[in-house]
């Protein structure tokens, strides 16, 4: 059987834009001082389109998967995974199906590459799905972009384990909640998630770079 994304569970793109960059945010606090972090989120810094970009699961292809790169601009969100093997002929005009607003990004990044499908919304418009070919496994990283905070979480206590000063087995659903909702962050919401920080200044360095708004 063949893998088809559920579109109904990805949240409006603006929502989706702050959950990525809160995840980012979560991330760099458990571990990003020690180890590479599986949620990234910045500026696009290419000469050829403008916006946001976020990551999910790069560098981790050989343990989930498809990793996921997505892009945001100010009318809309283009999500794609990361190449998979094509065993197929495909002449469905796959890149002349991708929005006039993401073109410059894909062609870019991705043109030659064997990319299954992908995903966008553009303003308040449903998401919409463009297959180029079928795959059969799923794309796992899907299942974070998701609203509910108690995934990440979850996610996080396996993902992390004690390998990092993560859990606090006490992290608080409701501030992963506030940092999905974009709220600022704050000292005592940092050691809601982790007992220690090795280094507030890096921890500020790398908040400007996302940006992410913090007080402390």
């Amino acid at each position: 059987m063949n893998f088809t994304p559920d579109l109904s569970q990805i949240p409006h793109w603006q929502t989706l834009k702050k959950i990525c960059k809160a995840q980012a945010v979560l991330d760099l606090i458990i571990c990003g001082q020690e180890f590479e972090t599986y949620h990234k989120y910045r500026l696009s810094i290419e000469e050829e389109y403008e916006g946001n970009e976020a990551f999910i699961g790069f560098d981790f292809e050989e343990e989930d998967g498809p990793s996921l790169h997505l892009y945001f601009t100010q009318k809309g969100c283009f999500i794609l995974p990361s190449a998979c093997q094509n065993f197929q002929n495909t002449g469905n005009n796959f890149e002349k199906r991708i929005p006039q607003e993401f073109q410059a990004f894909y062609k870019k990044n991705y043109q030659e590459q064997d990319i299954p499908f992908a995903i966008y919304a553009l303003e308040n418009e449903p998401w919409k799905l463009i297959t180029q070919f079928e795959i059969e496994d799923e794309v796992s990283t899907l299942k974070h972009l998701s609203i509910d905070p108690e995934f990440y979480k979850d996610w996080a206590s396996i993902f992390f384990g004690e390998e990092t000063e993560y859990l606090n087995e006490q992290a608080d659903i409701n501030i992963i909640s506030q940092l999905y909702q974009g709220e600022v962050l704050t000292e005592k919401m940092v050691y809601s998630i982790v007992k220690n920080v090795p280094d507030w200044l890096f921890l500020e360095e790398e908040l400007n770079k996302i940006p992410y708004r913090y007080n402390f």
